[in-house]
């Protein structure tokens, strides 16, 4: 059941889909005001709260505002999905290996000052493959229909990252890292369950996807603007492309797998161990 409340408009919380880098920017502090649908809204810095609907009123802040609590499946949801839809056991150790890249580059940019939402990008990044095993047979575009599968379990903004993970709809819209972009660079540097660099995911790509006239030239497209993404996020961090492998220990990968296939006999993996994918401190 997603919760919904109404904010008057002195509460002082108004939360605004901005179309930057394609995410929810969510904001809660009094700033300058800007147009938005005809109506004058107001900046404010909150992360889990999306907007439902916006209230008219030209010239001067709504009146009432309808707020949407975003919904994030915790990390042993994450793997209950992943082990009732029938994952292939190599693409869930592919995702894990995902995840934990993501929230390598995630803590360390938001130590550094950013304000990403750790929790979106941590479930995106499990569930970005959600339905690969499937397409196999299906054909279909496991990037689209892994958004239409979480968005029909009310996970909307997961599942607009999952819709981006393989291409982004937007390459450089901003100067400040997304949460989508963080999740699609992240899967092109895990080879099966191995970090690798670009170099190596592309040209297993290409061996295996570009064949074809079309497909290669997509791929290289989108190899050069990830490309582009790296130097961009790395710019902004304190170790290079070439020190994450390193920075991610077998042992908590091995935790990580642990983990999932606790939830997949039944157990109640996060009684002891309440965080499945820890970033190791560097």
């Amino acid at each position: 059941m997603q919760a919904s409340q109404h904010t008057p408009s002195n509460g002082a919380i108004y939360g605004v889909r901005m179309p930057i880098s394609q995410r929810w920017m969510h904001w809660t502090a009094v700033a300058e005001p800007f147009n938005l649908y005809g109506a004058t809204a107001w900046k404010s810095m909150s992360q889990k709260i999306r907007p439902v609907r916006f209230c008219s009123g030209k010239g001067g802040p709504p009146q009432v505002f309808e707020r949407e609590i975003m919904q994030i499946p915790s990390e042993e949801e994450c793997y209950r999905l992943i082990y009732e839809i029938r994952m292939m056991e190599h693409i869930a150790a592919h995702s894990v290996r995902v995840c934990q890249v993501a929230l390598l580059l995630t803590d360390h940019l938001n130590a550094s000052g950013y304000d990403l939402n750790r929790d979106l990008i941590r479930a995106s990044a499990l569930l970005h493959d959600i339905t690969k095993t499937r397409s196999f047979e299906t054909g279909e575009n496991h990037a689209l229909t892994g958004c239409q599968f979480l968005s029909g379990l009310g996970y909307a903004e997961v599942g607009d990252i999952v819709r981006q993970h393989v291409r982004l709809d937007v390459y450089g819209a901003s100067e400040i890292p997304a949460e989508a972009e963080i999740v699609n660079y992240a899967d092109k540097r895990v080879l099966h369950d191995q970090v690798a660099s670009l170099q190596q995911r592309l040209a297993y790509i290409m061996e295996k996807y570009g064949t074809r006239a079309e497909y290669h030239e997509r791929i290289r497209y989108t190899w050069q603007k990830t490309g582009e993404l790296e130097k961009k996020l790395f710019s902004m961090l304190p170790f290079s492309p070439q020190d994450v492998a390193g920075l991610i220990s077998p042992q908590a990968f091995s935790a990580c797998l642990s983990a999932y296939r606790a939830v997949c006999d039944g157990k109640s993996a996060n009684r002891h161990n309440p965080s499945f994918c820890k970033t190791p401190k560097t």
